[in-house]
């Protein structure tokens, strides 16, 4: 499904970089360092930064940066290593997918990311390719972006078994299962990666570390124009919009992730790596009516939910995806994925 888009939202495709934050916040461990390595874990969540621990804020340790850049290593990885990890995953695998689609309105993370670092990329997919006898790559993106990698093409036409694939600007092909299913690729057939989620594992297996920067697009009507930023992980919301504060328009809403199901928040909420977009809107008033029956949720639901039985029956369903296709198509503005996604008691 096509997601209508407003024509007077711009995003420049000029990627801006916010890497010195004064202050990040990781996770609460069971224990309180004093000074936290650059790569240090906490519980599955990494620093960005090295720095002195300097207090503590709701579930995070307030980590004061040093600016030094100490970083804790993973040690490196050989082929041999590689080949381990991923041996049963490659088996029989014909096509590896690299996903640089965004399902975010507006949000353009992912291509971006691909062009930055689009020969590290096609570098190491060919390592792969002759590790694992993979016969092709597809690189998958939007036509519409397809002008941001233009300057890209020379680059990938170089690799004969590479290809780019130009695919509609619908909703859920940024998920990989609804990708494969576009592409006509059997699950079996192939690897699929998020171009993010490649570039963490480029990151660990070349270079022996962990990618302690983030790509996110901040825009929305409220903005005069969007911009894409490489920022430090776990930095707050806050710090990112003084980067565009003289654009922004006196009211606003701030939304974390995508327009369908993404959450409101304050500029006090932190930016962790799950987060591709920040959407700054007007505040609007849609006022709920009475369900009219017309079906429209249930007709969009990829996954064959039935909205309207959830919500007449207060009950979730366990094979809802989260998409929010549901309340972005109910003429009554009935806020639907709010019953279909609810906790079972």
């Amino acid at each position: 499904m096509k997601i209508e888009k407003d024509s007077s939202v711009k995003i420049s495709p000029v990627l801006e970089e916010f890497l010195d934050p004064a202050f990040i916040y990781v996770p609460k461990a069971l224990v309180v360092p004093k000074y936290v390595f650059k790569g240090q874990s906490f519980g599955g969540v990494y620093s960005s930064v090295s720095g002195v621990v300097v207090g503590e804020e709701k579930d995070f340790f307030v980590v004061q940066n040093d600016y030094r850049e100490k970083r804790k290593t993973l040690g490196e990885k050989k082929s041999k290593i590689l080949k381990n990890d991923f041996d049963s995953r490659f088996k029989d695998c014909k096509y590896i997918i690299i996903n640089a689609i965004n399902d975010e309105v507006y949000a353009i993370n992912r291509v971006v990311g691909l062009k930055v670092r689009i020969e590290e990329i096609l570098e190491f997919l060919d390592e792969i390719m002759q590790l694992f006898d993979v016969s092709k790559v597809i690189i998958a993106i939007k036509s519409i972006d397809m002008e941001i990698v233009e300057d890209c093409l020379d680059i990938v036409d170089a690799y004969s078994n590479v290809s780019i694939s130009l695919l509609d600007d619908k909703y859920l092909l940024g998920r990989n299962e609804f990708l494969l299913r576009e592409l006509n690729i059997r699950d079996n057939e192939a690897m699929c990666f998020l171009v993010d989620d490649f570039l963490k594992i480029l990151d660990e297996v070349k270079y022996g570390r962990v990618c302690d920067t983030m790509l996110v697009t901040i825009s929305g009507d409220a903005l005069n124009e969007g911009k894409i930023f490489r920022i430090k992980k776990n930095i707050k919301l806050k710090d990112i919009l003084d980067k565009v504060r003289d654009s922004l328009e006196s009211s606003y809403v701030l939304v974390a992730g995508n327009l369908l199901n993404g959450r409101v928040v304050s500029e006090d909420f932190i930016i962790a790596d799950d987060v591709l977009s920040i959407h700054v809107m007007k505040k609007k008033e849609f006022r709920t009516q009475k369900c009219i029956k017309c079906g429209a949720c249930v007709d969009v639901c990829p996954v064959g939910v039935d909205p309207l039985r959830c919500l007449l029956e207060d009950k979730s369903d366990k094979r809802c995806i989260d998409c929010g296709l549901c309340s972005y198509v109910c003429p009554s503005y009935i806020p639907l994925r709010n019953w279909v996604t609810k906790d079972e008691e």
